[in-house]
């Protein structure tokens, strides 16, 4: 199948949507997502396809549906064979190796033998269907370019990772509703049961509150949720407050209308991203809002690690999650940072679920 095609994403928000499970053709088989890159745009891919599971290792087949080129996630693997899959809920670093020989004959079989379709497949083309090992490496479950941040410390006053000085007041704390969460309320996006996921000291969702709005608001951080709670008390509404894992968001099935993320995808490694708005998936109504905001990859690189999201990124997250971006646009947002005022380009996302 190819690369971005409606069956190939429908299927993709279902497996999410589902734990790993697909209906119609891939109904009761093993299925794999496979995440690569494109051996010439460069740019992320994910197929989703039948795995014939072999000791670790995850057995995938390029039968192309018995076309007589090899699919573009096959040669996608050969130009960098270090790749990531999702199984059920678990994301897996691999490294690709096609099998020859007997090895490969022997599985082929194997797999033809399980669902005859591959058999079918192999009397279509003339070519030999390549079969190809997806090996899990050391670490799979970590993520390149990213760094762990220990937000409960953050919000105690401690420091919130390695080489990261203690901050006693976190730079995002204004007092105040986001430029971003202003705009989605006056410009009428904001419907029925809301989440402020992320919601950190609250200011967004006692904002929402104040304008009318049902809001559930959820972070990771315990600490931050004690002043969350005490600033709504202050503005005199009424906002639930839990804490939860934003990649899981447990307990949370069907339950709102619109999602309020006013910098937290962007604190997320690709692994989180993914889960995160596949959770949100799960957690959300057919036709729900999902308002975004996070750092662009336009902002100067520093000395230090810095969060950035390039349009790719967002379009591949999203799209493969079951979310229909409607409006994705660059902002200017003004504010400090190490001590000094500086202007930084955000996106602002508007999707809905489909």
């Amino acid at each position: 199948m190819s690369d971005g095609n409606d069956f190939n994403q429908r299927n993709i928000a279902e497996f999410r949507a589902n734990h790993g499970r697909v209906s119609g053709p891939f109904e009761g088989a093993p299925i794999v997502l496979l995440h690569t890159v494109g051996a010439r745009s460069g740019k992320p891919r994910t197929n989703i396809m039948m795995y014939l599971a072999d000791g670790d290792r995850y057995l995938v087949f390029a039968s192309n549906a018995g076309a007589d080129d090899n699919p573009a996630w096959y040669w996608n693997l050969m130009a960098n064979p270090d790749a990531r899959i999702e199984v059920g809920d678990d994301f897996v670093d691999v490294h690709a190796t096609e099998l020859q020989g007997a090895e490969r004959d022997d599985k082929y079989a194997l797999q033809a033998e399980r669902y005859p379709g591959f058999a079918e497949y192999e009397r279509m083309t003339s070519r030999t269907i390549p079969v190809v090992a997806l090996t899990p490496t050391d670490g799979s479950q970590e993520s390149s370019g990213s760094q762990h941040i220990d937000f409960d410390a953050l919000y105690r006053g401690e420091s919130p990772g390695e080489g990261i000085a203690p901050m006693t007041t976190p730079p995002w704390d204004n007092k105040a509703p986001s430029e971003s969460v202003i705009g989605w309320q006056t410009g009428g996006w904001v419907h029925g049961d809301v989440l402020d996921i992320g919601c950190g000291l609250g200011d967004n969702a006692v904002y929402l509150a104040k304008n009318g709005h049902t809001v559930t608001g959820l972070d990771i951080s315990p600490t931050a949720l004690i002043t969350a709670e005490r600033r709504a008390k202050d503005a005199g509404v009424d906002v639930t407050f839990a804490v939860a894992d934003s990649t899981k968001l447990d307990g949370y099935t069907d339950a709102f209308d619109t999602v309020i993320d006013s910098g937290l995808f962007h604190s997320l490694d690709d692994q989180g991203r993914r889960s995160y708005v596949a959770a949100v998936h799960r957690a959300t109504r057919p036709g729900a809002t999902l308002l975004l905001s996070c750092f662009s990859d336009a902002n100067p690189v520093g000395k230090e690690w810095r969060p950035a999201v390039s349009e790719d990124t967002l379009r591949d997250v999203l799209g493969a999650a079951g979310w229909d971006i409607a409006s994705l646009e660059p902002a200017t947002v003004r504010g400090e940072l190490d001590g000094a005022q500086v202007e930084m380009a955000f996106w602002y996302l508007r999707a809905q679920r489909r």
